[in-house]
């Protein structure tokens, strides 16, 4: 019985010291797209839903299911614009605790629920789930499972010609 509480304890103490590695490291990227960004004037925050929402007309609301979701697509949040960067990396250590706590989670290859987004044309905004994204960055992986609400955007937009102007003109979103 010690040999099986010392393993699985010697197994966690390993998935930590991991999930710590993986923070520090983010965290550095973080740090460093924070003062390029300064020195190049280009923003690498992540864009505000709620902002977006006051400048696009928006006609319905439908849950779409859940959806295996590329990260690359996930540019935004609901409320959570300052715990993280563009790429998801945690921009303070007011994040850690969480952050660790996925990552030792996904280590020891627990299961995660589904992160919670909404996705405006062709690009997704986070409602829950932001730790999981940044874990899962870290971790390389190229989509994440969600469960998709679809906001509906009339064409009319104030400040894109099109939805896929969206991705490319900020101040439209």
């Amino acid at each position: 019985m010690f040999e099986t509480t010392f393993s699985t304890n010697n197994t966690f103490g390993l998935h930590n010291n991991q999930a710590i590695k993986l923070f520090r490291q983010a965290v550095r990227k973080g740090g460093m797209g924070r003062l390029f960004s300064r020195i190049n004037g280009q923003a690498r925050s992540l864009r505000d839903l709620q902002t977006a929402t006051q400048r696009l007309n928006i006609r319905s609301r439908h849950y779409a299911g859940v959806q295996a979701v590329l990260i690359s697509k996930i540019v935004g949040s609901e409320g959570r614009v300052s715990d993280f960067d563009a790429s998801f990396n945690p921009l303070s250590e007011k994040t850690r605790d969480r952050w660790l706590s996925v990552a030792s989670a996904r280590l020891q290859g627990k299961a995660l629920p589904a992160v919670e987004l909404i996705q405006v044309g062709e690009v997704y905004y986070v409602r829950d789930g932001h730790h999981r994204i940044s874990v899962a960055r870290a971790f390389e992986e190229e989509a994440i499972d969600a469960q998709v609400t679809v906001w509906e955007v009339r064409e009319s937009l104030p400040f894109a010609r099109s939805m896929n102007d969206l991705q490319l003109c900020p101040e439209a979103v």
